[in-house]
């Protein structure tokens, strides 16, 4: 039963940082897009490869 209870906060805290870090790479990714298509940027396949 005490591995059941400290489950449950591992989980979250692995959820919560997967959430951040999904949310983060998501907003990057999104004003590298935004970038590339508005400046039409070069080096860009570089950057990503």
């Amino acid at each position: 039963m005490k591995q059941l209870s400290s489950m449950p906060k591992k989980l979250w805290l692995r959820s919560f940082y997967l959430f951040i870090l999904c949310s983060c790479s998501w907003y990057f990714l999104s004003h590298i897009h935004a970038l590339s298509t508005e400046l039409n940027i070069k080096w860009l396949p570089f950057v990503v490869s």
